[in-house]
């Protein structure tokens, strides 16, 4: 027998005498094997392997390379059948074995603790391939996720010997978790109570002084109080014999009850599973935030909103700045690119705008002494400046309509450029007449967004749809530096001029659709993941437009944001990859490539966006923090209701994106990251409010869920779970169990907010394939297994509600555009209900059919704002539309579109919302 060992690096061996076989283990080789042999009975098709092992060949190369590879690998090991399947490659378990795949199946067939011992380290430690830089960060990623489900499991062994009184077990299994992380406070303290149960007070004292050197050591910092007050406890129990303390029963951050299998997918390499990174360690001190001078409120018009619900949000998050004290580094020189990232610390933090409207966008000048930002209403954003150091904002382009959002300096600290009013314009920094330097192309879907200075001062790069292009700040030929990306948005032009750092994907968070196309859409803030990519800036061959490469930095895993450059080589972004949104560090190299890990500085800002002075010294970066909840109101059957009239419905400080009520009224689902990530939870209802207050979590995963959809019987509940930064349908029966993706092996397809079909035995879903995207329609063979996807329109649909009995249903073919169509979604049978040009006075940006089938419940926006309106349904044709519901209280905006109704009652999001511009220093220790 074969066995192919890949945790704690990689081995072959046959009947336990390692292999040489020199033909076999080339690193490119032994990468093939490996990724062949932990994709389990799924497989791995050929087409991924050559697309993940010669991302730069041609195809004919690239076909021959890998034949030559599996043919060296089957002789090299001296069994022809070592590898099944011609199109879709897996490993033949008959003749060989993975240690990954013995775990999995350890775990699935309850034997935990085998499972322990088959995991020997981290997953492929130290393998690498030259010149594979992106095998190797989806290596490193499913090397996080492993251990991060190790760690799970060894807690829970822990807990069950606990439980059992097999003291001397549970601190062994302790002992190993503590191994993992000996930086956790949390960690080193249930060890240390371990070891007290089992008698050993000394043991459990010595780890205590361990691991505050550890942290003194690493972090500069005292260990976390709750571990020095144990200690102190067992050393008066020593000089005062007694009972030892109980070890804990529970852990609190142990993300499955212990009756629960602890799933452990087999995951391919080519589309790992995207998961948080490690969380921070817990022992360094948070250093609060500097004291805050007043600061002269700028004088300007709009609505102030109340924080009494931010306040609760404060109390329970660190400091308005927490920040790591970094282990101290020798003095080398005044360049960022030659120090260890990990020296990085940030200091004097001093909050420069706290007005009770937005502060978003801060950019500090090139000197660091004044900071520009915007501030207003969502979607009427207007552009100050004040000095760093404090002074009364000024409003420098009063005259430019629109919203104005995204300011940068120009490098000589002169001028300012913004995009307003779908074109972008330059300011003088000190005020002046702006001028409109690129204007919107008449019925363009998308603004000029993102614009950039080049280092020069010479040109403005900028952002239209997918395309990036460049002009010369005096006017002259646009042209094309990159397109075909996925939402680019966040430029940063490289000081030596190189390079375009960006974003792809989630625009919304950064600037909210409002700022980034000309149609309604979602709010700042918008959870999601994104990728900080790279592109080269150099000029086209002979002046003709020629589409630069798109290189990913940082994959698309968590969200990513607002990349800045500290110098030529040094990259700062906001990432909430360790939980909290904070500022990471990255080394790029002169071929543009990710050299070494990613770097965090700083911990629990909550940073929306980061800006850096010209010397790196200084930064300016906006803090934004909000609070959403479901609110229920019953439908209004005459004259619109009030927001007074709300009854609230979910309770904490939570995000709440998705919602569906049962078709009886008596349930809620929803998602909500009241535990860091997006889970899915279920609430009980009473006419239209909660039965109590406690929510029962039903999904619980390391990855965001999102999109909860009840079918119509009411026994299970579909949703969207992120794999590899595609969403992918799933289901999960209504009362919690096992969760079930629906297409487990179409993992490159999307599957966006799928909705049960009428009769509950398919599912309709949302995938990008034209300018707005299609339904897409799979049905269920039985409980475990759903048919093929077909594609059911082909002209835009999106958000599907079926009328009556199923025969008929209405979506959304484009923005405001409202269609009818019998459920065939037959070309010959669809119509426009409700377009654009017919809407009356109402955007709408979402909507549903009412059970009765009798009126269009949707949710938009008129000349006074956001609301809800009912549009009667009559023999396949809306009537005049009725207000609902207006949102009039400016302290509670509901942003987002989603919302859900039974027969009664109404239920939508109230957000609240803070964001405020802060400055601080960047410094090395």
């Amino acid at each position: 027998m074969i066995r192919i060992r890949l945790f704690g690096g990689l081995s072959v061996a046959r009947d336990d005498q390692r292999l040489p076989a020199p033909s076999a283990t080339q690193p490119r080789r032994l990468a093939i094997l490996a990724t062949i042999a932990q994709s389990g009975e799924r497989g791995v098709s050929r087409d991924r392997l050559v697309e993940l092992f010669w991302p730069d060949g041609s195809e004919e190369v690239a076909r021959r390379g890998l034949t030559q590879a599996l043919y060296a690998l089957r002789t090299g090991l001296d069994d022809e059948q070592l590898l099944l399947g011609v199109q879709e490659l897996r490993l033949n378990r008959d003749v060989a074995t993975c240690d990954v795949l013995e775990y999995a199946d350890a775990i699935d067939g309850g034997e935990l603790e085998r499972a322990a011992r088959l995991y020997s380290g981290p997953f492929l430690d130290g393998f690498r391939v030259p010149g594979l830089a992106d095998f190797d960060r989806r290596i490193e990623e499913q090397r996080a996720e492993l251990a991060r489900r190790h760690e799970t499991l060894l807690e829970r062994l822990a807990v069950n010997a606990t439980k059992r009184g097999e003291t001397d077990q549970a601190v062994d299994w302790w002992r190993q978790r503590a191994s993992m992380d000996p930086f956790s406070g949390r960690i080193a303290e249930a060890y240390m109570r371990a070891r007290a149960a089992a008698g050993d007070r000394i043991g459990a004292i010595r780890h205590a002084r361990v691991h505050e050197q550890l942290v003194a050591q690493e972090f500069g910092t005292e260990a976390a109080a709750s571990v020095t007050a144990l200690a102190e406890q067992l050393r008066a129990e020593l000089e005062t014999p007694g009972p030892p303390p109980a070890a804990p029963a529970t852990i609190a951050e142990t993300p499955r009850a212990s009756s629960e299998p602890l799933p452990v997918p087999v995951m391919p390499v080519p589309m790992p599973l995207p998961v948080p990174e490690a969380r921070p360690a817990e022992s360094p001190t948070m250093h609060a935030a500097a004291p805050i001078a007043p600061i002269a409120q700028p004088a300007r018009p709009g609505p102030r909103r109340s924080r009494a619900a931010i306040v609760a949000l404060l109390s329970i998050t660190v400091a308005a700045l927490g920040l790591f004290a970094w282990k101290a580094q020798p003095e080398a020189s005044t360049r960022f690119d030659d120090v260890d990232l990990r020296s990085l610390r940030v200091s004097a933090a001093r909050r420069i705008a706290a007005d009770e409207s937005f502060e978003l966008d801060p950019a500090i000048s090139p000197d660091g002494l004044n900071i520009a930002y915007v501030a207003g209403d969502e979607g009427a954003m207007r552009l100050y400046l004040r000095q760093r150091d404090g002074s009364q904002a000024v409003p420098i382009a009063a005259s430019v309509a629109g919203d104005q959002r995204l300011p940068r300096w120009s490098p000589d600290g002169t001028s300012i450029a913004f995009q307003a009013d779908g074109g972008v314009w330059v300011v003088p920094a000190l005020g002046g007449t702006a001028r409109l330097v690129l204007a919107p192309r008449p019925n363009d879907k998308w603004f000029a967004s993102s614009p950039v200075w080049s280092p020069d001062g010479q040109e403005l790069a900028w952002v239209t749809g997918d395309t990036i292009f460049r002009m010369p700040v005096s006017g002259g030929t646009r042209r094309v530096i990159a397109t075909g990306a996925t939402q680019i948005h966040g430029l940063a032009w490289s000081p030596d001029g190189r390079w375009l750092a960006a974003v792809s994907g989630n625009a919304e968070f950064t600037i909210g659709n409002r700022a980034y196309q000309s149609t309604l859409g979602v709010a700042i803030g918008n959870l999601g993941p994104s990728a900080i990519v790279l592109i080269a800036t150099a000029n086209p061959p002979s002046g003709r437009d020629a589409a630069r490469p798109v290189r990913v930095l940082v994959p698309p895993t968590t969200l990513n944001a607002s990349p800045v450059w500290l110098d030529q080589r040094t990259l700062i972004f906001v990432s909430n990859r360790g939980g909290t949104r904070d500022l990471f560090a990255a080394h790029i190299t002169d071929d543009g490539t990710l050299r070494g890990e990613v770097e965090r500085i700083t911990a629990g800002l909550d940073v929306h966006s980061v800006s850096a002075s010209r010397d790196g010294r200084q930064l300016a970066y906006a803090v934004f923090r909000q609070l959403t909840n479901i609110w229920s109101i019953p439908i209004p059957r005459d004259a619109p209701a009030t927001l007074a009239a709300a009854t609230r419905v979910t309770q904490g400080t939570q995000v709440v994106e998705g919602m569906a009520v049962s078709r009886d009224g008596r349930w809620l689902a929803y998602d909500a990251n009241v535990a860091g990530q997006q889970d899915i939870f279920r609430l009980a209802l009473r006419d239209g409010a909660p039965v109590n207050r406690e929510a029962e979590r039903i999904v619980s995963s390391p990855v965001d869920d999102f999109h909860p959809t009840w079918s119509p019987d009411g026994q299970w509940i579909a949703y969207y779970t992120f794999r590899g930064n595609v969403r992918r349908a799933a289901y999960v029966p209504a009362g919690g169990g096992t969760t079930r993706l629906v297409h487990p092996n179409d993992e490159a397809l999307e599957e966006f907010s799928p909705a049960w079909t009428a009769d509950g035995k398919g599912l309709l879903f949302f995938r990008g394939s034209g300018q707005y995207g299609d339904l897409y329609r799979t049905d269920r063979l039985d409980d475990t297994t759903w048919g093929p996807t077909r594609r059911v329109t082909t002209a835009g649909a999106g958000a599907a509600s079926y009328i009556g009995d199923g025969r008929q249903i209405v979506y959304f073919s484009a923005p405001g555009t409202i269609r009818l169509a019998d459920s065939s979604f037959r070309e010959s049978t669809s119509r426009v209900l409700l377009s654009p040009d017919t809407r009356g006075p109402v955007m709408t940006t979402s909507g549903a059919v009412t059970g009765d089938g009798t009126a269009i419940i949707v949710k938009g926006q008129d000349a006074t704002g956001i609301g809800f309106w009912s549009y009667p349904l009559q023999n396949g044709a809306l009537g005049a539309p009725r207000v609902l519901l207006r949102f009039d209280d400016p302290r509670r905006t509901s942003p987002r579109p989603e919302f859900t109704m039974d027969a009664r009652f109404l239920y939508f999001t109230l957000t609240e919302r803070e964001a405020d511009v802060w400055s601080l220093q960047l410094e090395r220790r």
